[in-house]
């Protein structure tokens, strides 16, 4: 069985692989291959634990806002109400809902994890729920900034896309913003959003209201750790 040593001395008969001379504590050794002898560093640790560890291969991670956590404006905002009971006479549960033949917001925030891949794209999706059996689709709405550390604000982008109802009451639907690129991807950017139900645009058929139940953000990560 092989053995994991954080301080590679001879004290209690340990003694330090082979080829292995002046190693330090918190420095970790793996066999370099079968029978060889040999053992490289393959980690340079603090306290015992890495503070990152980098993957071979990016994968896929989100960053998910939950939007009752989220503020509407004093005027055109969201209204928050019941989505869901027993049917028994429970208070149940709720959204902020976005009523048809108007502009309703609601603002949050989302910082994007030191995980990020410095290549990444970030692609934004809204999980929503119909409140009938209506058919028609809905203009979904998400402006928002990058606001990087020590720099300026930017000015807002504002992308907008139709997402068709299912035709059933209290069905769950996800509906995909355009992808965020550009060099402000990156670990730190806070994205500074409203999203908004563009109610009285044409586009806009679904004659109910619609309950925003959270926001996704898909993206590349690389590492682990903080």
């Amino acid at each position: 069985m092989s053995k994991y040593h954080s301080s590679l001395t001879d004290a209690d008969g340990i003694h330090e692989p082979k080829g292995i001379t002046g190693a330090s504590s918190g420095e970790a050794y793996v066999a370099t291959g079968n029978g060889s002898g040999v053992w490289s560093k393959v980690e340079q640790l603090g306290n015992a634990k890495a503070d990152t560890f980098e993957l071979n291969t990016s994968v896929d991670e989100i960053v998910r806002v939950e939007l009752l956590l989220g503020r509407p404006p004093s005027t055109g905002g969201a209204t928050f109400g019941t989505v869901n009971t027993n049917g028994s006479g429970s208070l149940g549960v709720g959204a902020f809902l976005f009523a048809s033949g108007a502009t309703n917001s609601v603002y949050f925030t989302a910082e994007l994890p030191n995980s990020i891949e410095a290549s990444s794209i970030v692609s934004p999706r809204i999980m929503w729920l119909s409140t009938t059996a209506n058919s028609g689709d809905v203009m979904w709405g998400l402006e928002y900034s990058m606001d990087v550390k020590g720099q300026q604000s930017n000015s807002t982008t504002v992308d907008t896309i139709i997402s068709t109802a299912p035709s059933a009451t209290k069905y769950l639907t996800e509906a995909k913003f355009s992808d965020i690129t550009g060099s402000n991807v990156k670990a730190g950017t806070v994205l500074n959003c409203r999203l908004h139900r563009i109610g009285g645009d044409a586009s806009d058929t679904y004659p109910d209201d619609a309950a925003a139940l959270s926001m996704v953000f898909k993206y590349k990560k690389n590492k682990l750790g903080i």
